[in-house]
């Protein structure tokens, strides 16, 4: 049968008419994306690169240069990123072994889970309450800090803050990356495992070089969900100690809200720009080691 000159060259009336449909519905997405990501974008880079005055005169990368410069800024930024990079490692790790543990106990079942993800949806206020009540109410706590020569609750609150809010973190979200993990070992090809088993393979070696190969994009995805959410430590960090936190978990979220009260609208765009082009760099390079790890499996 011969092709006619539509199906040759052109598409048909039937075809022509699902992409107008098809158009039709991406319209609503597309002005919704140059709406509300796309044009606000525009105007933070556009603020980032002038003055803080009505004129909006070009400035450069003045901006740029004098957050870094800023005392307050390099704390948030260190603060914030040792809560992402210590945070994420411990979470990532504890996680992964946990999940391999869960992936081999018959007795955990789905009331459990439902236990195990109780913290990751807890509102923050609640956290922030029982933690709250934990460090500057609870005679336990308070005497335990006494009797290790850290002192009173006030020193307690302020000296070690990171360390409470790296641990309320963990408490967080550990059940969630858990199931993510043991969920995805779950789908792991179980003929791979038994030839491996075969040859002599032992369980870390079945662990490390099957299993962590075979959910690197599920382990991916974790580590950026887990860089995320501690940003979204905020809330908490903010709930507990108010607009002017200790210097130790002085976050970035504290400098851009409190750089947006004063209504330096330059400064703060240029330091969520920094934020973002970390978050776009770290992203780039989880995906491009998780395409050159996970070759073999797919191989």
């Amino acid at each position: 049968m011969k092709k006619t000159a539509s199906g040759r060259h052109g598409k048909s009336a039937k075809e022509i008419k699902q992409d107008f449909i098809l158009l039709c519905f991406m319209i609503p997405g597309l002005a919704g994306l140059f709406i509300f990501y796309l044009k606000p974008f525009g105007t933070v880079v556009s603020f980032s690169l002038s003055d803080n005055t009505l004129a909006r005169e070009f400035v450069g990368i003045t901006n740029f240069t004098e957050i870094f410069q800023n005392k307050a800024f390099r704390y948030a930024i260190s603060n914030s990123a040792f809560l992402a990079v210590a945070g994420t490692a411990i979470l990532i790790v504890s996680s992964l072994f946990m999940a391999e543990f869960i992936s081999h106990a018959k007795w955990f079942t789905s009331p459990l889970k439902a236990i195990m993800l109780t913290p990751f949806v807890m509102p923050a206020a609640s956290a922030a309450l029982v933690f709250s009540m934990c460090t500057d109410h609870s005679r336990f706590f308070i005497g335990l800090f006494q009797a290790i020569g850290v002192g009173g609750s006030h020193s307690v609150s302020d000296d070690y803050a990171m360390l409470f809010i790296l641990f309320l973190f963990l408490w967080k979200n550990t059940g969630y990356f858990v199931l993510l993990f043991s969920g995805s070992m779950i789908n792991t090809d179980m003929n791979i495992i038994e030839a491996a088993k075969l040859d002599g393979a032992g369980v870390l070696r079945v662990f490390f070089d099957i299993k962590l190969r075979s959910i690197s994009p599920s382990i991916v995805f974790a580590l950026l969900l887990s860089v995320m959410s501690s940003f979204g430590m905020y809330r908490e960090v903010f709930l507990i100690y108010g607009t002017h936190p200790p210097a130790s978990v002085y976050l970035i979220s504290h400098y851009l809200n409190n750089t947006m009260g004063e209504m330096n609208y330059s400064k703060m765009s240029a330091a969520a720009l920094v934020v973002m082009l970390s978050v776009i760099i770290l992203s780039v390079l989880l995906i491009a080691v998780e395409r050159r790890y996970g070759k073999g499996m797919e191989q």
